[in-house]
């Protein structure tokens, strides 16, 4: 069983589908475990072939399976950090990682509440199954020091622009594993 499988991939781009080939018979298979670079030129299809697996693209030719199964809408089980930053920068870095949140809370079947204030957050009765060691330290390590965007409308700084964007990657990696999702969103720590 493959994560993912890409089958004869082909993608151009042009009026006519046919003027630039930036894929073209693509075959790749990456087993469960594997850590797979992707490595090339600009311009030479990298971005393409993630968009393609996250589904954000369609191939012109081909097929892209996921545990079997073909790839026909984006989902929650694949997760990108984009090359170009994807916060929105009149939002905190909690706001941003609430957005990336909210978008998946129907199928979490849980719904966070808006960042009003830390402690209202805080107390909330689904936080702590809603966190993640990785969400929490971004979430809770965020203060007027180290990130003026925690209290004000100031975007995050260079670095903790991409702190977001892994947090909500890195929450699709486990997508696939034999946790529970319960259990991937208790606190640091909890029993399992």
């Amino acid at each position: 069983m493959a994560f993912p499988e890409l089958n004869e991939v082909s993608k151009n781009y042009g009026e006519d589908r046919s003027s630039m080939c930036v894929l073209h018979d693509i075959n790749l298979s990456v087993e469960k475990g594997e850590f797979v670079v992707i490595v090339g030129y600009s311009g030479a299809g990298k971005t393409t072939l993630i968009s393609l697996i996250a589904d954000l693209l369609k191939p012109d030719a081909g097929t892209i399976a996921l545990n079997d199964l073909e790839i026909t809408a984006p989902g929650p089980d694949r997760g990108i950090v984009f090359q170009n930053y994807s916060l929105l920068p009149w939002l905190n870095v909690y706001e941003n990682i609430y957005l990336a949140v909210d978008q998946v809370g129907d199928i979490l079947e849980v719904k966070f509440p808006r960042p009003r204030d830390r402690k209202q957050v805080m107390e909330h009765p689904d936080y702590d199954r809603l966190r993640r060691h990785l969400i929490t330290f971004l979430a809770e390590h965020a203060d007027k020091k180290r990130d003026p965007a925690a209290s004000t409308g100031v975007a995050p700084g260079h670095g903790n622009q991409r702190r977001p964007p892994k947090a909500e990657a890195l929450d699709g990696t486990f997508s696939q594993s034999a946790v529970s999702r319960s259990s991937r969103f208790a606190p640091a720590g909890a029993d399992r």
